[in-house]
């Protein structure tokens, strides 16, 4: 079952494709990756509102919305100025005009106070709305694809103690895409908070090999991600439910003699993110249910 997204917000972000000339947005790991166990993430900042709550109020919208400037102003000068109800409307939120265009007023002002964009007020046009660097910290923004081909050609010629350290620095400009299908096709109107929580997490777990199949354990996935049980569970059965992700299982034992182990392992599928969003209803086990 295909499932539905306004005209109107296919057809915004139609419009917006052709304006980005259909490039990706790419996103930086250190959005989700914590980088220790004391951390939290830029990724849970927005779905939780604040540090100390689960996935609050809002969340999906903030997430949503930060993604989809990372698409849109992902080039210099890094800002755009739309309405409030534009975005809504690529959003596909309700009331768009009114409702929707004041969720989207508070979700922009909230990604300022928390440094992730600056907002600038303009008399009689709608705020300016300028990248900072994903990860929170007020940074002006460069996309990382740029910065990892200056850093690979700083490496030519480099030993020692300086190479290390730009081989540092690389790693941290590690990011994933999102192709624009995501908007053009309805995956970003479509998927809920922890869905596209997990196929953000499963895109980064597959960087460079997007055949991979990936096995997180509940222990890895917190230590890593920081995201919860529910979350993780929630996320990755709306992905296989909605065909974008394949859940197969894999056996762990070393040989028939041994204590039989099995383990869910999820593959994104890029041939589903390229047509819009089904429904299969055919979610065949737990998500994060291993078998002894």
């Amino acid at each position: 079952m295909t499932l539905t997204v306004s005209v109107e917000s296919l057809s915004a972000a139609a419009s917006l494709a052709t304006r980005v000339k259909d490039r990706s947005a790419q996103v930086r790991r250190t959005l989700l990756v914590r980088a220790d166990d004391s951390r939290s993430t830029g990724l849970l900042l927005l779905l939780r509102g604040r540090e100390d709550r689960a996935v609050g109020r809002g969340g999906d919208l903030r997430l949503k919305l930060l993604l989809s400037l990372l698409w849109v102003a992902g080039a210099p000068p890094y800002d755009v100025s739309y309405p409030a109800r534009a975005w809504a409307t690529l959003l596909d939120l309700r009331e768009p005009e009114r409702a929707g265009a004041r969720r989207v007023s508070q979700a922009l002002q909230w990604l300022d106070e928390r440094r992730f964009i600056e907002l600038e007020q303009q008399i009689g046009r709608p705020p300016r709305v300028t990248l900072l660097r994903e990860t929170g910290f007020g940074e002006p923004y460069e996309p990382p694809g740029a910065i990892n081909n200056r850093l690979t050609q700083r490496l030519q010629g480099t030993t020692g103690v300086q190479r290390a350290a730009l081989q540092e620095q690389r790693e941290g400009e590690r990011y994933l895409q999102l192709p624009p299908t995501m908007w053009t096709q309805g995956w970003i109107q479509t998927l809920s908070a922890p869905g596209l929580a997990m196929l953000l997490v499963l895109l980064a777990e597959s960087v460079g090999n997007p055949d991979r199949e990936v096995w997180l354990t509940p222990d890895l996935a917190q230590r890593r991600y920081g995201l919860s049980a529910a979350t993780r569970s929630a996320g990755l059965r709306e992905l296989v439910d909605f065909r974008a992700a394949k859940v197969k299982r894999r056996s762990v034992s070393r040989d028939v003699f041994d204590y039989r182990r099995v383990r869910n392992v999820y593959r994104l599928d890029p041939a589903a993110l390229a047509a819009p969003p089904q429904r299969s209803n055919e979610v065949p086990f737990d998500p994060f249910e291993d078998v002894g």
